[in-house]
């Protein structure tokens, strides 16, 4: 029994799977990951920014408390010493949570606002 070495027989079915897995990780499986790390790392933030405006509506409600300064990064020290806030808060995608002028949470990365 011979054998054919060094004969190319042509590209093999198994070949061809793995190139159209290959394309379909290319082109659908890794923007949507992409697109779903991006969503979800959104909705964390507002999740956080909600936890933030509950902590400073009801210092706003304490006769004690100071008004936040509008575009300023929250002062979550101040809110936990005054025990409206049990943790620290932070966007995981690297912004900062400030306050509009309106008093209204927000984030510079997830909801960029002007400064001015």
């Amino acid at each position: 029994m011979k054998m054919n070495v060094g004969k190319s027989r042509g590209v093999s079915a198994y070949g061809i799977v793995v190139l159209i897995l290959l394309l379909f990780f290319l082109l659908v499986a890794i923007p949507r990951y992409k697109f779903l790390s991006r969503s979800i790392s959104k909705v964390a933030c507002g999740h956080k920014r909600g936890i933030l405006s509950r902590a400073l509506e009801t210092c706003f409600n304490d006769e004690t408390a100071e008004v936040q300064p509008p575009y300023k990064a929250v002062d979550q020290q101040k809110l936990q010493q005054l025990n409206h806030l049990s943790v620290s808060v932070e966007c995981g995608s690297g912004g900062i949570l400030k306050v509009d002028k309106n008093q209204r949470v927000y984030c510079t990365y997830h909801d960029p606002r002007s400064d001015w």
